[in-house]
């Protein structure tokens, strides 16, 4: 089940599939080690900043309308939940930027697009430095 699609009052894990085998981009030491970090630290830090988003577009008005300058390209796994936050998400970003050089959306990837699909999301950050000659 989808994140979007779960009861508004779920907890985070029950929208999770527990897979039979870890993917081939995640090794168990590597599982291993992210465990061990968030067992001493927490995720407080990772939800912070969702947790904050009303405050600060509250406390920074001047950035509505405001669009980021410096050329910019976007790159995420086309498989990621978090497209689907806001409808045309990807069609809606050609407005926040005066120079945006590209979007790209990655098949077989999520969330952790730079992880799932390493060397195709190389070839999109190069061809993007490309365009800064």
């Amino acid at each position: 089940m989808a994140q979007l699609e779960r009861p508004k009052n779920a907890k985070l894990l029950e929208a999770m599939v527990d897979p039979e085998a870890l993917p081939s981009w995640l090794s168990r030491d590597v599982l291993a080690y992210y465990v061990e970090q968030f067992q001493k630290s927490g995720f407080r830090g990772g939800v912070s900043w969702y947790r904050n988003i009303v405050r600060n577009i509250r406390i920074t008005p001047q950035l509505e309308t405001a669009k980021i300058r410096q050329p910019a390209c976007f790159i995420a796994g086309a498989q990621d939940d978090v497209l689907k936050y806001v409808p045309g998400f990807v069609d809606l970003m050609d407005d926040w930027f005066e120079d945006l050089r590209g979007k790209t959306l990655i098949d077989n990837a999520g969330h952790w697009v730079q992880v799932e699909q390493a060397e195709k999301t190389t070839s999109a950050l190069i061809e993007f430095l490309r365009s800064l000659r």
